[in-house]
């Protein structure tokens, strides 16, 4: 029943007899304070560097090799169905193929196009070897076909053209994780610069959103995987790097004596 309380008919609901048909207060068990359109917002594909020419490097490859690859990709999947269904043929295993061969051919055809890439802008970045390891840690060339390219052209790296800074600030980059000067810290676990080799960011898909998976890789090469759910995977690559090889710089310099 519907009581009219105001002239310009406004009217609110009376309760109902039945508990159940009476609307309840909803509580959520996790505190969201922020959107997911708020946070893919922040987010950014282009890759960060102190030196310009490594950026630019490093963000020439979306344009070289990652627009290509799903083009060609999306392309063949679309000829293959298109072809499948135009001359009528079956098999349960057809389908499969085509996805098969959608994956392997731009995979073969980039790989070849990675190489040329990587040995063009190995002779416009001034800081190589920043360069060389950040094209291997993000997949933009295979790690041996690097170091081919390296030796064919005769290029030994030598240290990184930055000063390392005695003392950077605690960075906390999402509510689970946190660098010092000395470690990283996950889910309060802590974990000493001085035992990692190098590190690794993934993708992996939860609850159908892809989230960003951390691999810490040891000097014994071992490694662990940690959740970093959604993050700004560009932004912790550049400062976990930027941590990492401040320690590592500050490690080879010297003690000075008292």
């Amino acid at each position: 029943m519907l009581i009219l309380v105001k002239p310009f008919g406004r009217c609110p609901f009376t309760s109902s007899n039945f508990p159940a048909e009476n609307p309840r207060t909803q509580t959520r068990n996790v505190p969201y304070t922020k959107t997911l359109w708020h946070i893919q917002r922040k987010m950014t594909l282009k890759y960060k560097s102190t030196n310009k020419t490594v950026s630019k490097g490093l963000n020439s490859s979306w344009t070289i090799i990652g627009i290509p690859f799903f083009s060609l990709m999306l392309g063949t999947f679309v000829l293959g169905f298109y072809l499948l269904d135009k001359y009528e043929i079956g098999g349960a295993l057809t389908p499969g193929l085509v996805i098969l061969i959608g994956i392997i051919l731009p995979t073969i055809i980039c790989h070849f196009i990675s190489k040329v890439w990587f040995s063009v802008q190995l002779d416009r970045v001034t800081d190589k070897r920043e360069f060389v390891e950040r094209a291997k840690r993000n997949m933009m060339i295979w790690p041996p076909t690097a170091d081919k390219i390296l030796n064919d052209k005769g290029i030994v790296l030598t240290d990184r053209q930055v000063q390392p800074e005695t003392a950077l600030p605690n960075l906390k980059l999402t509510n689970n994780l946190t660098l010092t000067n000395d470690q990283i810290i996950i889910n309060g676990q802590e974990f000493k610069f001085e035992n990692l080799k190098d590190f690794r960011i993934s993708a992996t898909k939860s609850s159908g959103l892809w989230e960003s998976v951390l691999m810490l890789i040891y000097k014994d090469n071992k490694f662990e995987r940690h959740n970093l759910g959604l993050v700004d995977k560009q932004e912790i690559e550049f400062q976990i790097d930027k941590y990492l090889n401040n320690h590592k710089l500050k490690s080879t310099m010297p003690q000075q004596r008292i």
